[in-house]
């Protein structure tokens, strides 16, 4: 499967009505005084980035609104960290490197100890009890071809949640959907495009939880280099990139606390992801956060990008869940008719009335600096007199 990648001005004068939309960053780092590749910079804009492989190449994709409103931020030790709102097609990169190695990136420890030690410590550092979550969740699903829209949904959700202790492996996750506001709007001459396991994404992607490879600081695999040191929510953390040796492309960034050696932040870029049974993906970028919980670490925010092209259509998804309320006392399952099964339709999925009211509580002034920190999105236009129809997303 050819990927298309698109990052140019025709693209940004497409449907500015949809700030979900996403495009694809790409680009290469290199030395601005020897022309030589900088591998293992860090590549970020808003909440997601990535890191350049060996030959200093990288690619993510991310919300139109996003880099428009954030440009993008590279560095790399050793040289001065660059700031960019001009961004053009498959861009190059130059870094200007400086004389002398900043004190607050002088760390004995070399990247793959430290990763090593962030993973020893995840069933110190993480809730060692079976945890409730209550959460909201954000779901934009968009088909688009060379006519316009022919498919778009958008959902914003409360959900409940089940999950077992990070002590215990493997994950354990029951998700239920306590309310939802959704909105789909598409042509109606395209066969009705069915989008699958959204409410499940969140954890599927805790990488804590699931003891994902490249926390592991495996040298044999991925490949890990000391970026510098950066301040996430009041707490200092080393800033570590990753790419993989063995799956081309794969690379991310791992942000993991000084004092602890817990995992804050994990931003995570794929390529060629298979799915069973599923429409396969071209690319997937994923940002995942962590913050404290009384004295434990548990997650805190999930966003997740995804951009595939099938049959002449390019087929997106965008999710966004922040984590409200996390209660480990007493923490119960999800009744089995309540619970989102794999392979459920997004759109298809509906409330269950078997939460009580105190299940679905979450505090007033949180769901307000959630729904603060949501995306605001508009509807965009949908091709109407386009007769051509649409692939189902399985």
């Amino acid at each position: 499967m050819k990927i298309k990648l698109y990052f140019s001005l025709s693209l940004l004068l497409v449907s500015l009505s949809c700030a979900a939309q996403l495009i694809t960053l790409k680009g290469t780092v290199t030395n601005l005084k020897t022309g030589t590749v900088v591998p293992g910079a860090s590549i970020v804009s808003g909440s997601f980035g990535t890191s350049a492989d060996n030959h200093g190449r990288f690619v993510f994709y991310i919300q139109q609104a996003v880099i428009e409103g954030s440009g993008i931020t590279v560095s790399s030790i050793g040289y001065q960290t660059l700031h960019l709102t001009d961004i053009t097609d498959d861009f190059t990169i130059e870094l200007t490197p400086i004389t002398e190695e900043l004190k607050t990136v002088d760390i004995k420890a070399g990247a793959d100890a430290i990763v090593a030690k962030a993973f020893r410590q995840v069933q110190v550092n993480y809730l060692n009890k079976d945890f409730n979550m209550v959460g909201i969740q954000r779901m934009v699903h968009s088909i688009r071809d060379t006519f316009g829209y022919q498919y778009y949904y958008a959902c914003t959700s409360k959900v409940r949640a089940y999950v077992s202790a990070y002590t215990v492996s493997p994950l354990i996750a029951q998700v239920g959907l306590v309310e939802k506001e959704e909105k789909l709007a598409r042509n109606p001459n395209a066969v009705l495009a069915r989008f699958l396991n959204g409410y499940t994404i969140p954890l599927r992607h805790d990488y804590v939880h699931l003891g994902s490879p490249f926390l592991k600081g495996n040298p044999d695999k991925f490949r890990y280099i000391l970026n510098r040191k950066e301040i996430i929510g009041g707490r200092k953390t080393y800033v570590v990139n990753f790419f993989s040796i063995v799956n081309k492309g794969d690379a991310g960034i791992l942000y993991i606390d000084t004092a602890s050696y817990a995992f804050v932040k994990i931003l995570f870029t794929r390529y060629k992801v298979q799915n069973q049974h599923y429409i396969n993906l071209d690319k997937v970028s994923i940002a995942v956060g962590y913050k404290i919980y009384g004295d434990k670490w548990g997650l805190e925010v999930v966003k997740f990008n995804s951009k595939t092209e099938n049959k002449g259509f390019d087929v997106e998804r965008s999710d966004e869940f922040h984590a409200g309320a996390i209660l480990s006392d007493n923490a119960i399952q999800i009744s089995e008719q309540a619970i989102i099964k794999e392979g459920n339709i997004d759109d298809q999925t509906k409330p269950l009335n078997d939460f009580s009211g105190e299940e679905c509580e979450m505090p007033k002034n949180v769901r307000k600096e959630i729904e603060r920190n949501l995306p605001k999105i508009k509807s965009p236009e949908i091709a109407t007199n386009v007769h051509q129809p649409l692939l189902t997303v399985r």
